[in-house]
């Protein structure tokens, strides 16, 4: 073996010696923490990292620490406009997007209360999407 080719063998060698592994850490998220159902349906995160996990009982944002849950309230119509979620989108602006059939629910950023949009068909909606101008 020349020493050229056991100073690389040595070097490959001794190089796992000086890796640093990285500790992940993983939180499963439950009823018993605070999600609003443990059927989750879809889940997307938003630009500023907030997970939000659509479920068969309500949306819920989780921020990383503690869950936040939208339930629907058929007595106030700023709240979720359905009970499951089947869909969402987080757009570039911040805002969630949540579908239910042929209903979006829209929450902005800083606001609590949702719009809602009724399609003008019958028809279901499956995804909701941004175009390249971020309409």
């Amino acid at each position: 073996m020349t020493n050229k080719t056991a100073a690389l063998v040595l070097l490959v060698l001794l190089s796992g010696h000086f890796a640093w592994g990285q500790t992940f850490f993983t939180e499963q998220l439950n009823t018993k923490n605070g999600l609003s159902s443990n059927h989750v349906t879809c889940i997307t995160q938003d630009k500023f990292g907030t997970l939000w996990i659509g479920t068969a009982n309500g949306l819920n944002r989780y921020d990383g620490y503690r869950v936040k849950v939208y339930h629907h309230n058929p007595w106030d119509s700023l709240t979720l406009p359905f009970h499951q979620v089947d869909f969402l989108f987080a757009d570039s602006k911040g805002g969630i997007w949540a579908l239910a059939g042929n209903t979006i629910a829209y929450l902005t950023g800083g606001e609590v209360h949702f719009k809602v949009l009724q399609l003008t068909t019958n028809k279901v909606a499956y995804a909701v999407n941004e175009d390249n101008k971020n309409n």
